[in-house]
């Protein structure tokens, strides 16, 4: 409904706001993939961070035994320090997304100032019908910096459960041989014979 008043009460000048839209879309898309691969990452260094602890924990007579703690936590503070260098990475690119969407949202809006203006000027559109294009343009931005917002969360989302669905589409590494003869039937030894 808004886009549509929109279109109606800018009438050519509408048409300006195209040039945004594939900017609009690439960045998001771009901030996105770099977003999952961020992600996949910070959980690639959590399972390091988890195998270590784990490894470390049931071996722990091992370890006092070698008298190798130090090594150990050493090991962990490394493991540490790389998880959170990569959270960091991810957090630095999704906090790009929300200033880069305002500063394409103030791009467009001078723009279509100054276009507005020399319609105005032109009288092809009243001051009117141009402060009613921009408030419903104000109206229908909101949405747009909602989309980059939820589109890195699904992304998040997505390099968070790339695992999964890897750890679903593995084959097994013993496979049955196609021409495999049932096994026959089990017998059990009676209490007499024992």
């Amino acid at each position: 409904m808004g886009l549509a008043l929109v279109i109606r009460l800018g009438g050519h000048l509408s048409w300006a706001l195209l040039l945004f839209i594939p900017v609009v879309v690439t960045s998001a898309r771009k901030i996105g993939s770099e977003v999952r691969t961020r992600t996949r990452t910070g959980q690639d260094k959590l399972a390091e961070i988890q195998n270590i602890l784990h490894e470390t924990v049931t071996g722990h007579r091992i370890v006092k035994a070698f008298n190798t703690e130090l090594w150990e936590i050493l090991r962990f503070k490394k493991a540490a320090t790389r998880l959170f260098r990569a959270n960091l990475r991810s957090v630095r690119i999704q906090s790009i997304s929300s200033p880069l969407m305002d500063s394409i949202g103030a791009v467009a809006i001078a723009m279509l100032l100054l276009i507005g203006r020399n319609e105005i000027l032109h009288g092809r559109m009243t001051m009117g019908m141009f402060g009613a294009f921009i408030i419903l343009l104000f109206k229908l931005y909101d949405p747009v910096r909602k989309f980059a917002y939820f589109y890195n969360s699904f992304q998040q989302a997505m390099g968070a459960s790339a695992s999964i669905f890897s750890f679903f589409d593995a084959e097994d590494d013993v496979k049955e041989r196609p021409a495999r003869s049932p096994c026959s039937a089990f017998r059990t030894r009676s209490s007499s014979a024992m």
